[in-house]
């Protein structure tokens, strides 16, 4: 059995280094465009961030229900909103009588479109319709279940009240997982150029002819330049084959990776996806543990500890380290065959042209393994507050967890 896993492991290996000789300029002008990006990406993607998440903290802070019930009302408002345009469009908003005739009178005036748009406009009324009689169906019957998730919201806000420090815990896991971005992708960077450097030149028959765009974008005083092709390599050292390689304009560099470099970097990424898990489940248990102190303390600021988000930071890391590590494990394991399944579906896109029913097995394989995360994850979210609030061990809260669910 171990040869037949060992065996399985080396051919996959072998496809993927077979297959990375193309795909290696693409990815180092991937890494060579992040480089250059870094800023803009840390600046306007990351601490933007930051800042919308910490307001939108503070709104709730102190507009949770109104938040909660303007959200519901803003979407039923949307879609009513769409439907009468969409009646308006089709011509029957105004046969609908006196107030019809009203309502039409206040919606935008556009000119009146062919009788084709007219029926195409009346199959999106008649669908916005359905979705919004559903949407308010659903509004009315989970009324109660909305006043209990606001009623959460607040008793959630009181606590983040009597604990401001919480607002601000939000900063650790991001400079963690900032941190996290930036070591993977050095290392992927020293990993990628430990390979064997291979020149790869362009012969004549490969130049292609300017096109119209280059050429008015072109001055035509100049000459265009001369086709290079391969030196003689013969006596020249590796390093002196490279320089002349970075030289030239018909020239790109690629690197080669043996067995060791691809198991290298499948561990790396592997370790990407459990540390990013393990980061999200100690935020988890951090924040549940903190907000534990407030629930057994009955909302009594005497009750509670002095810094609450520090001691639960401290007993996170003296107790349930191991805990967070197993359930961060089991979402970066399904994680990792969602990314072999992608890889999978992207070699095998002209199999699945050819043969619908490996397409269907492939899409329903993807759904399964999308729907597992997803159901694991939930699981885990709740496994992760029992073990903040009852310290309990990761195993026992994960079936307690899904015996509550049921």
């Amino acid at each position: 059995m171990l040869n037949t896993s060992a065996g399985v492991m080396s051919s996959a290996v072998s496809v993927a280094k077979d297959n990375w000789s193309s795909t290696g300029p693409a990815f180092s002008t991937y890494v060579a465009d992040i480089s250059k990006g870094v800023l803009i990406i840390v600046v306007g993607g990351l601490a933007c961030g930051v800042v919308v998440s910490l307001v939108w903290m503070v709104i709730l802070r102190y507009l949770a229900g109104a938040m909660a019930w303007l959200t519901i009302a803003f979407v039923n408002a949307a879609l009513l909103g769409c439907t009468l345009y969409a009646y308006n469009m089709a011509g029957m908003l105004a046969l609908a009588g006196q107030w019809g005739s009203q309502i039409a009178a206040q919606l935008p005036v556009y000119e009146d479109p062919t009788g084709m748009s007219r029926e195409n406009w009346s199959y999106i009324a008649y669908a916005l319709t359905g979705v919004s009689a559903l949407v308010l169906l659903f509004t009315l019957v989970m009324i109660r279940r909305v006043a209990v998730a606001v009623a959460c919201i607040k008793v959630a806000s009181q606590a983040v009240s009597t604990m401001p420090s919480i607002m601000l815990f939000p900063i650790l896991p991001f400079i963690l997982e900032v941190g996290l971005i930036i070591y993977w992708v050095a290392v992927t960077a020293v990993l990628y150029s430990a390979g064997q450097p291979m020149d790869h030149w362009r012969s004549a028959q490969d130049v292609q002819p300017l096109g119209i765009k280059q050429l008015m974008l072109t001055n035509s005083s100049m000459t265009p330049p001369a086709t290079s092709t391969k030196p003689n390599t013969t006596n020249m050292t590796r390093e002196e084959v490279m320089d002349a390689c970075a030289a030239s304009p018909d020239c790109y560099v690629s690197y080669d990776w043996d067995n060791r470099l691809m198991y290298s970097f499948i561990y790396h990424l592997f370790g990407l996806l459990w540390t990013n898990q393990f980061i999200v489940g100690f935020s988890s248990v951090v924040v549940a543990g903190a907000v534990a102190n407030y629930y057994w303390a009955r909302g009594s600021t005497h009750n509670q500890p002095t810094f609450p988000v520090l001691k639960s930071m401290r007993n996170t890391v003296i107790y349930q380290l191991g805990s967070i590590a197993l359930g961060s494990f089991i979402i970066a394991v399904i994680q990792f065959i969602r990314l072999l399944l992608e890889y999978v579906d992207k070699k095998t896109r002209q199999l699945q042209q050819q043969n619908k029913v490996a397409q269907w097995l492939m899409c329903f394989v993807r759904c399964m393994m999308w729907c597992l995360e997803k159901i694991v994850a939930f699981i885990n979210r709740n496994a992760y507050i029992m073990v903040a609030g009852m310290r309990l061990i990761a195993c026992s809260c994960l079936v307690a967890a899904s015996i509550v669910q049921q």
